[in-house]
Parts: C-alpha cells; sequence; structure tokens
C-alpha cells in the first residue's frame, strides 16, 4: 500500500525537510512525498531538483484553493501563518487528489532511521493516528502546550478522518497563534487533545522509537544496537531534531541542554551525527537559525568534519588514483572560492575528467547534481582539468 506524506518548509527549514526527504527514500518503501513551498525561492530551487517520489505546491496554489487561509494572513505573523497550514495542507490534498487515500502531516525536522511500516501495522485500520509528546514526570508541565505533538498526524480518507481534518483546519483559521491563550490554545497544537474525545477511530501511536525527541530522551532508555538504536528495546523509527542550531561552518548548538539532557555516545554518534551529515549535505540554503552570538549557545555544540568532495579528491589524488605524480595542494578552499587544480600529464588528466564526468553523472540522476557544494567542487575540477588539456575530451559534458 502506498503511503503519502506531506510537509511544509520555507528555505530557512529546507535542508531540514530535503533530510526528510532522503531519509524517507531510504526507509519509507512505496510513498509519495506532497511539500509545501513556502516561498518562492524555495519552489523554484525544489523544482530544479526533481525529486523522486515529490509533488511540489506551491503556497499561491494552497491560497487559491483556501481563501479563507488567505483571509487571516494579515492576522498571523509569518511562523503562526505557517502554524495555520499545517491541517489546510492535507485538506487541500484530500480535496484535490482523488488518488491519496490516507495523507500523514510530517514536521520536516523528522529524520527516519528505519521504517514506518511497525506504525501503519500498530494503527492498522485507524481513521486519524496521532503520537503523543511522552513528557518525562519532570516535564509534565510542558503538557499545557499539548499532549500531543503535532510532527505526525495522519488522516484516512474516510467520514471520521475527513470531519476531523475539517475540524481541526476551522479551529486554526479561528485561531492559531504562537501562545498560550486564556482558552488553553496553543498554536495548531493543542488541539489535537481533543481529538481522542470528539471523533472515533482515533489512534494514538505508542511505539516507543516513534517521534523521540530531545523533550521524551529522558522518558526512555537508549542503547545501540547492532542495527541502530534502539529505545526501551525496541528499534528507533524516527526522531524529531527540534531545537537544532547551527551556530557556524560545520558546527551545530544541538539544544539538549534546555531539556537538561547529557549527549551520551549513542546520542551523538548514533542520533545526531548521522543526521548533521546528512543536512550538510542537503544545504542549497543555509539553515535559516544561525546563531551568531556565542554567547547564546545552549549546547552541546558538535562540529561536523568536512566531507565535501574537494576532501574526497585530494585523497584519491595522494593515494596515485587519476595516474599522476604530482601532489594535491595541501588545503583545498571550501567551494565558494576557486578551486585550484595541479597540472597533470594528458592521459592522467583525461582519466581523471572521466571519474569526475561518472560522478557528476551519478549525482544528476540522483537529483542532487547541480546545487550542492559537493556538486559544483567536481565541475570546477573537471573544467580546471579540460583547461589545461590541447584538445578537449571526448566526454559529453554534464
Amino acid at each position: 500500500m502506498k503511503h503519502h506524506y506531506c510537509t511544509c518548509f520555507d528555505k530557512g527549514y529546507a535542508p531540514r525537510g530535503l533530510a526528510l526527504h532522503r531519509s524517507l527514500l531510504r526507509h519509507a518503501g512505496d510513498f509519495h512525498f506532497w511539500i509545501l513551498c513556502l516561498d518562492e525561492a524555495t519552489y523554484a530551487l525544489l523544482k530544479k531538483l526533481r525529486l523522486r517520489h515529490v509533488t511540489l505546491v506551491p503556497l499561491s496554489e494552497l491560497e487559491q484553493h483556501d481563501p479563507a487561509l488567505l483571509a487571516v494572513k494579515p492576522q498571523r505573523s509569518t511562523v503562526e501563518y505557517y502554524f495555520t497550514t499545517s491541517p489546510c495542507f492535507p485538506s487541500y490534498l484530500l480535496d484535490t487528489r482523488p488518488e491519496i487515500g490516507n495523507i500523514t502531516y510530517l514536521d520536516a525536522d523528522l529524520f527516519f532511521f528505519r521504517s514506518p511500516e511497525p506504525l501503519w501495522a500498530e494503527a492498522g485500520n485507524a481513521d486519524v493516528v496521532i503520537i503523543p509528546h511522552r513528557f518525562p514526570p519532570a516535564k509534565k508541565d510542558c503538557e499545557k502546550y499539548g499532549i500531543y505533538n503535532v510532527g505526525w498526524v495522519g488522516f484516512r480518507r474516510s467520514a471520521n478522518g475527513l470531519q476531523c481534518l475539517r475540524w481541526w483546519r476551522e479551529r486554526c483559521l479561528e485561531w492559531c497563534h504562537d501562545r498560550l491563550d486564556e482558552q488553553g490554545r496553543y498554536a495548531d497544537q493543542k488541539y489535537l487533545d481533543q481529538f481522542p474525545s470528539l471523533f472515533a477511530g482515533v489512534h494514538v501511536i505508542l511505539h516507543p522509537g516513534a517521534d523521540l525527541a530531545p523533550w521524551n530522551i529522558a522518558s526512555h532508555t537508549l542503547r545501540a544496537g547492532s542495527d541502530g538504536v534502539l529505545v526501551d528495546g525496541r528499534p528507533l523509527l524516527f526522531y524529531h531534531f527540534h531545537n537544532l542550531t547551527q551556530v557556524g561552518d560545520h558546527t551545530y548548538d544541538i539544544g539538549l541542554r534546555r531539556y537538561e539532557i547529557d549527549c551520551t555516545p549513542v546520542i551523538e554518534v548514533s542520533l545526531y551525527r548521522p543526521y548533521l551529515k546528512t543536512l550538510e549535505k542537503c544545504q542549497i540554503f543555509p539553515l535559516g537559525n544561525i546563531r551568531p552570538a556565542p554567547d547564546q549557545v545552549s549546547g552541546p555544540v558538535i562540529q561536523v568534519p568536512r566531507t565535501d568532495l574537494l576532501s574526497q579528491i585530494r585523497r584519491l589524488w595522494n593515494r596515485g588514483t587519476f595516474g599522476g605524480a604530482a601532489t594535491a595542494p595541501a588545503n583545498y578552499p571550501s567551494p565558494v572560492a576557486p578551486v585550484p587544480v595541479p597540472a597533470l600529464p594528458a592521459r592522467s588528466a583525461v582519466l581523471a575528467i572521466a571519474a569526475l564526468e561518472k560522478a557528476l553523472r551519478k549525482r544528476r540522476e540522483s537529483g542532487w547534481w547541480f546545487l550542492s557544494p559537493r556538486a559544483w567542487a567536481l565541475r570546477v575540477a573537471r573544467d580546471e582539468l579540460k583547461r589545461q588539456l590541447p584538445l578537449p575530451p571526448p566526454e559529453k559534458p554534464l
């Protein structure tokens, strides 16, 4: 059965959304991913990426379909308007795409480590699927912001599912602000508390490996298994990388101290480093919440070693992979400066160009070939090697 997922993000969250997409490609099986692009720059660039199993929807298309959403835009801040789209987007998809039998909204800062199939098996034929925050006893007061987390909210195309989604959309259009009010409402999230009492067919996910997050790590026991992280002895399915902030080049504040969590080796090595490495590959835009002031960093801070292709080319060069006797420069620059390429004998240059062309073809086929810093570095190195040749090599340029 094909599962449909949707999310929304602007250019500040685009790297996170692209990392989520990569994790779905690896683990989600038969799926389709619907992305609401919250600004024109995001839509323009993602359209060029030609992402697999993805359909892009510009915000203007949703607003044209849902005039009530557009009408509240002047009354909301940017983030509040984004919150308001959370129920409007899946509602739009079910209204306009008859092929969708179920739709699950995902926050863009989720990342899958294993298949979500256990969640579908657990939910069975439920019409609505929600997931609790699972705050530890010391953080129970945080439930004033919602017992359930809006990071995963699923709806089936059924009478109960559509009724629940319609109710959620109407409530968010009435009131959706980034604060607690006197009626106990908070953004788009607090409304989920009423789903189980108001609607039939609502299932609350119980799997401890679903929506593990900084706010609930203290509620669980984590250990590294042979096939990934185990949460209370069960496989970690996906993690919610909330409160993650880029504080410098390749350097991130993972924000666990806010929740009084120690960064154990399992948390750092098995959770955050794999995600950060993927995030680095997805930085077609800078992360939207860079903190320039060191005194604002809560920590802990993780630095991701550079893995760009310039470094890889240097290593291959030093191993003699290109067949040249020259030694590569000790320090290649970052992919925002000109790339020096040492002179090579003609035959070695042709072999190096062929290797670079092959790498670029693979990146083009995957949809990542023209925007990432790695592909940029490959193209510059290739073009510089071609310039050194007396005649152009026969390979077709990419």
